[in-house]
């Protein structure tokens, strides 16, 4: 393979393990559990369980929008439209291209949040396909207080947590 290639398999596979990433990360973040996330030469995929017996359409919508929402914001895609397969999930459970929008901002919001989280996950999964066990790991591994840190959150960390994903002026549900 001429380098040039290689460069561009490389990219395209870091692509592919973020966006996969991202879907498992958003998973976890709303509570379903990640079977599976597989990365190989035509693409990838992550398999999770719906852990309710009624699922909540909005947290199956980001988990979905997830991928897309990587791609928008680490890898320069389109805006408007997710992927093909992520697109006939969206459409399969109700929702329509104007709320994609809606969907797509929630899920970015969530991961620049979890950005450290989504690219360990990435990372690791470049190197083998693995459970949804060594993805609930790493996430654990990226909130460990790095050397030097008190552990302690500071103010504005703790809001961003409570306020995540939703809308602008919304509060999060305390747990």
């Amino acid at each position: 393979m001429t380098p040039r290639a290689d460069a561009k398999l490389w990219k395209r596979t870091i692509k592919v393990a973020r966006h996969e990433a991202a879907h498992a990360v958003m998973a976890e973040i709303c509570g379903h559990t990640v079977l599976l996330v597989v990365l190989s030469k035509a693409g990838g995929f992550c398999r999770h369980g719906i852990d309710a017996k009624i699922p909540d359409p909005l947290q199956l919508g980001m988990i979905y929008m997830a991928g897309h929402a990587a791609d928008v914001l680490w890898s320069r895609a389109n805006r408007v439209h997710p992927p093909v397969d992520d697109h006939r999930f969206l459409e399969r459970m109700g929702f329509r291209d104007r709320s994609f929008a809606t969907l797509l901002g929630f899920a970015m919001g969530t991961l620049h949040e979890e950005k450290d989280a989504v690219f360990a996950v990435a990372k690791a999964l470049k190197a083998q396909n693995f459970t949804g066990d060594d993805v609930r790991r790493i996430i654990q591994e990226t909130k460990q207080p790095k050397a030097g840190e008190s552990g302690k959150s500071n103010r504005t960390t703790q809001h961003r947590r409570q306020t995540r994903g939703a809308p602008r002026g919304i509060r999060r549900a305390r747990s």
